[in-house]
């Protein structure tokens, strides 16, 4: 990569690994995105994203685009959605419930919303909730999942 960063979050997209935003030392969160080609080849800049975050999740859809959830406060009940075929942002989604920093977020079909996909945000620094968005549905909104969890720091 083309700038050293932690607490990142990445996706495979079009054939490449698409690496979002970060933490750059000193003091600094990023809004920069690179590609990386899977043969090795080097890193190439990928969009900007609409503000700096770290800390934060992704996930891929199965339309193609790619969600991202959470991240440094205030920004950390945020979502975004971006079209790789438009390179654009959707910032107008609906927030999570819970503050997410450093979490974990996955998509599937479930059961419990007619096999419809929806995304999973769980846990996260000092977090113990899990949350479920069916983004299929119209007016969609994050609801308490079922799920809880207990993290223990040592």
């Amino acid at each position: 990569m083309t700038t050293k960063r932690s607490f990142t979050a990445s996706v495979p997209l079009n054939g490449k690994l698409w690496v979002m935003g970060g933490y750059a030392h000193p003091n600094t969160i990023l809004s920069s995105t690179e590609f990386l080609p899977l043969d090795g080849g080097p890193s190439q800049p990928g969009p900007e994203l609409p503000w700096p975050r770290d800390g934060h999740c992704a996930v891929t859809l199965s339309t193609g685009q790619v969600m991202l959830l959470g991240g440094p406060y205030p920004e950390n009940k945020s979502v975004i959605r971006f079209d790789p075929d438009t390179e654009t942002f959707n910032t107008s989604m609906p927030l999570m419930r819970f503050d997410r920093y450093s979490f974990g977020c996955t998509v599937f079909n479930s059961a419990m919303h007619g096999n419809r996909e929806v995304v999973l945000a769980v846990g996260g620094d000092g977090e113990s909730s899990a949350e479920v968005l069916d983004h299929t549905q119209p007016n969609a909104q994050w609801t308490a999942s079922n799920y809880s969890f207990l993290f223990i720091y040592i």
